[in-house]
């Protein structure tokens, strides 16, 4: 036993251990080092940046993009709120808050999350893609204060299927908010092919003349008239305008609907 000591003392002594045992110090360093080296980089340790103050009459919706220039700070708007006490554009809620009176600072990059203020009504986009008839769709978007279009599609699916439903020119969401009065473009589908009929002069008819003349055509009315209290004064009011106008050779997909302005 005494010979084994005496030999791992003397190599524990040895150059060879020595520079081992410094190459093994130097190999956890390095990495020890190392890591915090990229965590400090990657989670950007120590970087500190300034909320700023969004909320008021500071900035409005229009501004923000000039007034958060060079601040390495971004927004994103999380809704639209109909609000009749602050012009529109307005911000009256963002998360995080200032730093002026959180004491809260963020890291570049970071969005700040803003609620404005809008002058519109909002409401929500009803699921019809798929779902519903041409003329309920047409009844359940006229209930929320929307505005239906039709665009009909050559399609397999069932007749006066309600196939797309689009905002804009894109296809909306169920739930999504839009104000009221928005245009909703309905594609609905017609069978394999569309027949196509000539736009009929409506103007100087009253609304039960021109409903009349168009389900003669197989078509569908749409009246907008601001000055009728109820649907009574609306059928015998006049129609000034109509979409699709019947100017030269306008035609429209049967089963289609045309929109008059009536007084």
């Amino acid at each position: 036993m005494g010979s084994f000591f005496v030999k791992l003392f003397n190599f524990i002594k040895s150059r060879t251990f020595l520079i081992n045992i410094a190459l093994i110090i130097i190999a956890v360093l390095s990495i020890i080092f190392g890591t915090l080296s990229y965590l400090d980089t990657f989670t950007r340790f120590g970087q500190k940046i300034e909320v700023p103050d969004l909320v008021g009459d500071k900035v409005n919706l229009e501004e923000i993009d000039a007034y958060l220039s060079g601040k390495e700070i971004g927004y994103e708007v999380l809704d639209s709120v109909y609000r009749t006490d602050l012009p529109p554009g307005t911000v009256f809620f963002q998360q995080p808050g200032p730093t002026s009176q959180t004491g809260v600072y963020v890291k570049e990059g970071r969005k700040v999350k803003l609620r404005v203020a809008t002058r519109f009504r909002m409401v929500e986009m009803p699921a019809l893609a798929g779902k519903t008839s041409k003329r309920f769709a047409e009844q359940i978007l006229e209930n929320r204060g929307l505005i239906p279009v039709i665009e009909f599609q050559p399609s397999i699916e069932g007749k006066d299927q309600v196939l797309e439903q689009k905002y804009k020119g894109k296809k909306v969401t169920p739930g999504e908010k839009l104000p009221i009065g928005s245009k909703i473009v309905l594609v609905v589908s017609r069978g394999p092919s569309v027949q196509t009929v000539s736009v009929p002069n409506l103007e100087g008819m009253t609304i039960s003349e021109a409903r009349n003349r168009l389900e003669q055509q197989n078509l569908s009315l749409y009246v907008l008239c601001q000055t009728c209290p109820d649907e009574a004064s609306k059928e015998k009011a006049v129609v000034v305008r109509q979409m699709p106008d019947a100017s030269g050779e306008s035609v429209i997909s049967a089963g289609g609907t045309v929109t008059v302005w009536a007084e």
